[in-house]
């Protein structure tokens, strides 16, 4: 899409459809021209030069330097911006896009020194379409916007036109048709109002193009009828060959190909022949397509071949490409397979370059600005010249003082040669001083990314000494935890205890119950984090799964006035996945939803299937989670900002096990909490 686009874009003028010039404008201009003040004079040679842009851009670049002379010398820099921008679009017709770069940029500089806001938008907008037509995307989008913004603060009708149509191109080339039509039909409607033919034609082209890459076949030619009238009515004979070479393409979209054959020949109008050749190239290259489609051969290769021998700029490449394409396509059917694998060589060839013109123009924009302070040298020389030739002719010095302004300007040369030489040196010195601090810099950076590594290895090394460590401490730990609850279980079957005794005997039993939980706990979490072994896999049946733990909990929420509910599950649900990990994650939601919740509350427990996932949910309705909270819910020993409320301990583990197992039952964990609750969802799949 990018391809055609650059083919038929017609470079970056703010009216993109070739218009024939205005004979009668440019016969009173110059009548005009020759009685007027130099401001005058200078705008009448740049309007000249905008009539001739279209099919003579050599006689626009002629009338707009003699005006840029003008504007200098009176210093006028609403002038000078005007012919600079003139001069870029004859340059972009002319193909020398490197001069059409340096105008737009000296214009784009001149008018943002002297606050020339039309300018300045003019500029912005050329400089965008000469970035869009060598496929930079993203700083002509930029370009385009920041011009609309301009145009629109100021009421530029015209120009917000010249912006629609200039989005319009750029959306169409990143096949966003119904954006691109929408933009259209807005620089239509501007346009309309405005009562500007040209523009109306080139908006009617851009529609109907569109409607063509949406196969809306009958509704392009529909607009392109109305484009044909108007340049018919209007003596416009370069928008007359492109309305003819539109309606051409869409017969030949459509397999009416006597159709268009018909416009295609229509397009030949003589005097696109000598003056405008992007356009020829492109009505020759549609010709040689609809005549191969024809089987006609011969003249299919009779138009096919002309554009072969074309410079390979980066604007006809694509042209080039098809060219090749077909006529190794029409060798092949005439069994000359050397010209066909010729030609087939050749196309590749060009399509590589054309998958590789990022690149390229990269290239060029760079060299284009590393070549300005020569080609702004060239510039004084050549002004410089210029005097000396006014000087002879205008005023008729003697031959002294010519001399004498002859050595005084080549003192001037060599002085500023000198000068500019040694400004290269003294540049050509802090690149390298800079290069060598670059060097060394990223020599410290390599050293500090080594000592980082070697912190990193020694700190893992030290957390699996730490897990080591626990882990000996925890198991080391359970036995007297255990032991001392054992003791306590005999002591209270001896029978000779008072009720104090008693009392301090099972406070000892708790304070080892816990302590002995912990040390579960902390074996466990680290366990379950390092253990690879293979899952137990067995066929659970959901409800009967919830409806054990349901009864294994209620006790517990009974001793708080907590009810335990279960919402209606369906009896014949079951999955595969591991039993005991299931457990142990529903047995600490459940005990922590116990834990934090308030007496005479309710925890709610659901389970279902959905998207070929079983869901667990545990709800509560205690104080929920706040935002610090979620940052440390599944990290070990973190202890949240909620606390129990029935007393109860918490060694902050059991979230980080629950995510653990969840994990490793390749799950997920969803929260829903706020100051009224909070709702655990645990989604599983089946493991196999």
């Amino acid at each position: 899409m990018i391809n055609k686009i650059l083919t038929y874009l017609l470079f970056f003028t703010v009216s993109v459809s070739a218009f024939g010039q205005n004979n009668r404008v440019i016969d009173s201009l110059k009548l005009a021209k020759t009685n007027s003040s130099q401001v005058d004079r200078a705008t009448i040679l740049n309007q000249l030069g905008w009539e001739y842009r279209l099919k003579n851009p050599d006689s626009t670049i002629f009338y707009c330097n003699q005006a840029i002379v003008i504007a200098e010398d009176i210093g006028n820099p609403f002038v000078l911006g005007t012919s600079l921008n003139f001069l870029g679009i004859a340059y972009g017709y002319k193909g020398e896009y490197s001069s059409a770069f340096k105008s737009f940029n000296n214009s784009l500089d001149n008018s943002i020194a002297f606050k020339d806001t039309v300018n300045l938008a003019h500029a912005q907008n050329s400089l965008g379409r000469l970035l869009f037509s060598q496929g930079d995307m993203i700083n002509s989008y930029q370009y385009f916007f920041s011009a609309l913004n301009i145009f629109e603060s100021i009421g530029d009708k015209a120009g917000m036109g010249y912006c629609y149509k200039s989005l319009s191109e750029l959306y169409l080339a990143q096949n966003n048709l119904e954006k691109a039509l929408i933009i259209s039909i807005k620089a239509l409607e501007i346009r309309q109002t405005l009562e500007n033919i040209r523009g109306q034609i080139s908006s009617y082209q851009d529609i109907a193009d569109i409607h063509l890459q949406q196969k809306r076949y009958e509704e392009g030619l529909e607009y392109l009828d109305i484009a044909q009238n108007l340049a018919q009515k209007s003596n416009d004979n370069i928008s007359l060959v492109e309305t003819y070479l539109g309606m051409s393409d869409i017969f030949y979209h459509q397999n009416q190909l006597n159709e268009a054959l018909e416009f295609g020949l229509k397009s030949l109008d003589p005097y696109v022949k000598l003056r405008n050749q992007s356009l020829l190239n492109r009505v020759h290259l549609q010709l040689g397509k609809v005549y191969y489609s024809l089987n006609n051969l011969p003249k299919a290769e009779e138009f096919l071949t002309k554009l072969i021998g074309l410079e390979p700029k980066s604007g006809e490449l694509a042209i080039i490409k098809d060219a090749n394409f077909f006529l190794s396509r029409i060798y092949e059917a005439k069994s000359n397979d050397k010209l066909a694998l010729y030609y087939l060589k050749r196309y590749n060839t060009v399509n590589d370059s054309l998958n590789n013109i990022d690149i390229a123009r990269t290239i060029e924009r760079m060299e284009i600005r590393l070549d300005l302070q020569e080609i702004e040298k060239e510039n004084k020389l050549l002004k410089i010249q210029k005097v000396i030739d006014d000087s002879e002719i205008d005023k008729q010095k003697t031959r002294n003082l010519a001399l004498t302004a002859t050595t005084t300007l080549v003192i001037f040369i060599i002085f500023f040669v000198i000068r500019y030489t040694r400004q290269k040196i003294k540049h050509s010195h802090k690149l390298a001083t800079k290069n060598d601090h670059i060097e060394s810099q990223n020599k410290k950076i390599n050293e500090q990314n080594n000592g980082l590594e070697k912190r990193n290895q020694e700190l893992a090394e030290l957390n699996r000494e730490k897990d080591n460590l626990m882990n000996i401490v925890a198991h080391d730990l359970r036995s007297p935890f255990n032991n001392l609850k054992g003791i306590g279980e005999l002591i209270l079957l001896s029978g000779t205890l008072n009720k104090e005794q008693k009392e301090y005997v099972t406070l000892l039993k708790d304070v080892a119950t816990k302590g002995s939980h912990l040390t579960r706990d902390i074996l466990d979490v680290n366990a379950f984090e390092t253990n690879d072994e293979p899952y137990v896999i067995s066929n659970i049946n959901i409800y009967d799964f919830i409806v054990q733990k349901f009864n294994e909990f209620m006790d517990s929420g009974q001793q708080k006035n907590i009810t335990l509910k279960i919402k209606p599950i369906d009896p014949k649900i079951s999955f595969l996945t591991e039993k005991s990990h299931l457990s142990r994650i529903i047995d600490n939601l459940l005990s922590n939803a116990i834990k934090y919740s308030e007496e005479n509350t309710e925890v709610e427990i659901h389970a279902y299937q959905e998207n070929n996932l079983s869901h667990f949910s545990i709800k509560d309705y205690g104080p929920g989670f706040s935002e610090d909270d979620k940052k440390n819910l599944y990290k070990k020993f973190k202890k949240l900002s909620a606390r129990p409320t029935g007393g109860e301990t918490s060694n902050g583990l059991g979230l980080a096990i629950v995510k653990t197992l969840t994990e490793r039952l390749q799950g997920s964990i969803t929260l829903n909490t706020s100051e009224d609750g909070s709702e655990f969802i645990i989604s599983l799949p089946d493991i196999d």
